[in-house]
């Protein structure tokens, strides 16, 4: 919703988080995931670009997380799942 406009469908935003065929963590474009923190875990859904770019949306705690990022090493997902589970979660938990 924007402005009280709906831009996306809500059949096909349900089904675009969703598994969808073969792989059990992939929807359309999104992977499926889920954290934990201490004892609770929250299901999340990720978009994910190259360097360490991610959109992660976590439905239950009506968060977005938004990484834009310019690192092409091998910690590219490691940052940012870390300051994540470190700061982010924790914080609204």
């Amino acid at each position: 919703m924007w402005n009280d406009t709906r831009l996306i469908n809500s059949d096909w935003a349900n089904e675009s988080t969703s598994q969808n065929g073969p792989n059990p963590s992939y929807g359309y474009h999104w992977w499926l995931t889920n954290y934990q923190v201490g004892a609770k875990r929250v299901d999340a859904y990720y978009a994910g670009g190259r360097g360490g770019q991610y959109i992660i949306v976590i439905d239950e705690l009506d968060m977005v997380v938004v990484f834009t990022a310019g690192n092409d090493n091998r910690l590219a997902w490691e940052q940012p799942r870390d300051l994540l589970l470190r700061y982010i979660l924790p914080s609204a938990l």
